[in-house]
């Protein structure tokens, strides 16, 4: 609203004993800049907008903020000052990454079935840089087709990472999903979405072993812990079946327990 073509709009309260025939004024003012706009009175309490208050090349700061009514006689009410506007048209620092978080129950990039499916929701990591501030809100999007969910936090004095819970995918199709995180400040202004490190989503549960044992070897037969593999130093080997559909970047893992 402050850099052109973008203009500010004011906002005017008039009392019970206004009229339709009035004529309001407002104006603001920053060092030697002015800018005022009219508009028409209304007949009773209310508020008067007023539209196009152009302060493109103004500094940034502290803006006054004055109105003013006159009637048909040409009587006027004398400036009477408002509350103060700050003029910041400066974008806010931006995210430097975002991406799914890493949690106890996913690894980074990745969306699971334990934080994929409701009522599991994934997190996400937004850096955000040594300009950042406290007042600001970050925001991160998750994008998969027509597919979106967004969340929000709020900002960092100072580097850092700012974690956004509670993104819900719940429903959505296996595969790549798009990860953007953008900073907004107090004044409305806004980095624009920027794109971060996209996730997969897989909430395929892996092919499951096929049969689990306690392996013989050298020391030991077949489902037997002996001294030789049941006293330190000796320890057992397991073997575990596992399937056709079984990737070789599974981890398999197994338990003995007495």
């Amino acid at each position: 609203t402050g850099v052109a073509p973008g203009t500010a709009t004011a906002a005017v309260d008039v009392p019970a004993s206004s009229l339709a025939t009035d004529t309001v004024s407002v104006r603001l003012t920053s060092g030697a800049n002015t800018v005022t706009g009219t508009a028409a009175g209304l007949a009773g309490a209310g508020t008067v907008s007023i539209a196009g208050l152009n302060t493109n090349g103004w500094v940034q700061g502290a803006v006054t903020v004055e109105a003013r009514v006159q009637d048909v006689a040409g009587n006027d009410s004398g400036w009477v000052t408002g509350t103060a506007a700050t003029r910041d048209t400066l974008a806010p620092s931006a995210p430097t990454a975002s991406r799914v978080a890493a949690t106890a129950s996913n690894p980074v990039n990745f969306i699971n079935i334990a934080t994929g499916v409701a009522p599991g929701t994934a997190i996400a990591g937004i850096d955000v840089p040594a300009s950042s501030l406290a007042t600001d809100t970050v925001s991160v999007r998750l994008t998969m087709g027509a597919s979106t969910v967004t969340g929000t936090g709020v900002g960092l004095a100072g580097a850092g990472t700012v974690s956004i819970a509670g993104l819900s995918t719940n429903g959505w199709a296996q595969g790549a999903v798009t990860v953007a995180s953008r900073v907004q400040d107090l004044a409305g202004n806004d980095t624009g979405w920027i794109t971060g490190t996209a996730a997969t989503r897989d909430t395929a549960v892996p092919s499951a072993p096929t049969a689990s044992r306690v392996a013989a070897t050298a020391s030991n037969p077949v489902n037997f812990i002996n001294i030789a593999t049941g006293v330190a130093p000796g320890t057992a080997t397991a073997g575990i079946d596992v399937p056709a559909g079984s990737l070789a970047t599974d981890p398999v893992s197994v338990r003995l327990t007495m």
